[in-house]
């Protein structure tokens, strides 16, 4: 079901903020590249994002669907697919900009 996967997307959010965090401490702070930096900001907007999906939409899709109303269900789902969308076009930017530093 879509809530079991944003389970696992959730674990595997904490998963690369525990590895982006360790790299960053295994760094002096005066060499980190800027890439990381603008990392570090694409990563607390895409969780932002993720976390509005999981904590808000989902919610309110179970709602809508155990009320039988699939016209609601289908708005949300939509804004939910809006925001799938956002957070790919951030995770390409991300791999991008460190391919370009």
């Amino acid at each position: 079901t879509l809530g079991r996967f944003l389970d696992w997307v959730a674990l595997a959010v904490v998963g690369l903020w525990a590895t982006g965090m360790g790299l960053f401490a295994s760094t002096p702070l005066e060499l980190v590249p800027a890439s990381w930096w603008v990392m570090v900001a694409l990563a607390v907007v895409m969780t932002g994002v993720f976390c509005l999906l999981k904590l808000r939409h989902l919610p309110a899709l179970k709602r809508a669907r155990e009320a039988g109303d699939l016209k609601a269900a289908g708005g949300i789902l939509a804004r939910m697919h809006r925001l799938v969308v956002t957070n790919l076009v951030l995770g390409l930017i991300a791999i991008a900009q460190i391919k370009l530093y």
